[in-house]
């Protein structure tokens, strides 16, 4: 995940883009958008939705995460 994420960075930058957002489902997903200095700007437990699927834990919640391109 993390070479996908330098590849996808490296292009963004390259057409000018001055975000990248990553949409997280699951714990793990959301600890690698950490890790590569994404901030997390919404969460949604999917517990809150009880219409949602209910993944097992640690799979608690959605989250979306934005890094700003300098």
């Amino acid at each position: 995940m993390r070479v996908l994420c330098e590849e996808t960075e490296r292009i963004a930058r390259e057409i000018g883009a001055g975000a990248l957002r990553m949409d997280t489902t699951s714990a793990f997903s959301a600890l690698a958008a950490e890790r590569l200095k994404y901030k997390k700007v919404y969460g949604l437990f999917y517990a809150d939705l009880p219409y949602a699927p209910h993944p097992d834990p640690p799979h608690l919640e959605a989250s979306v995460y934005l890094k700003e391109l300098n």
